[in-house]
């Protein structure tokens, strides 16, 4: 079982006052810590940084977990929204959301939420769970969509209850090995209590991330 506190602590140096963030993980002994003073969250738009979220892909799908190459380079990345959590001006945690047209549904608005990864040394601090909350906030005020969803790979299967954490109900079970699994939110009801509950986990998360300003989507 993980057991997780938060810890807040100022130092003083040179008469100038650092903040950081302790998130301490009792699982297998380590400890993440965060600099939030380094830390900026973002819209990034992809034609600008393109070559930074494929750099950050391949080192957490291709060098990290040895999936296909493939899966770094999306369709949709062009036209989709790119969330990410920077240090240093370095990708430390993102995830994508994708508008997606499906014949029988062409008048409504769909997303696809994916490309949901970190980086494996502040794993564990909540800082992914926090972008994800924004995400979902902002997507459900700004851009009201009529159904959003999540599709994951077989490896990454196990994952499925982050995603019911994260306010998605009805869940599709592959039917072959090979095959995704599909959690959805479809309609106004299911949409209203996602964003509900995202709204609850982004505020109970900023207690964590107070330092650390949310961009606005709709400037960007």
């Amino acid at each position: 079982m993980t057991t997780l506190s938060t810890v807040f602590f100022t130092q003083q140096i040179n008469k100038l006052w650092y903040h950081y963030l302790i998130v301490i993980v009792f699982r297998d002994c380590f400890i993440v810590v965060l600099n939030v003073e380094k830390l900026e969250v973002k819209w990034l738009n992809f034609s600008q940084h393109c070559e930074q979220i494929r750099q950050f892909r391949h080192s957490i799908y291709i060098q990290e977990q040895g999936l296909n190459q493939q899966l770094i380079n999306s369709e949709e990345d062009q036209h989709g929204l790119h969330l990410a959590a920077l240090m240093d001006d370095e990708i430390v945690s993102k995830i994508s959301g994708f508008f997606v047209k499906w014949p029988d549904r062409a008048d409504q608005t769909i997303m696809r939420f994916g490309m949901r990864m970190e980086n494996k040394n502040i794993r564990g601090s909540g800082l992914s769970e926090h972008i994800c909350n924004h995400m979902g906030v902002s997507c459900y005020e700004t851009i009201k969509p009529d159904m959003t969803y999540v599709e994951l790979f077989p490896e990454h299967a196990k994952l499925a209850q982050h995603y019911i954490d994260w306010g998605f109900v009805s869940v599709s079970e592959p039917k072959n090995p090979q095959d995704k699994t599909q959690l959805c939110c479809d309609g106004p009801a299911q949409q209203l209590a996602q964003y509900q509950l995202n709204k609850q986990k982004l505020k109970q998360s900023s207690l964590l991330f107070s330092k650390v300003k949310l961009p606005v989507l709709s400037n960007f």
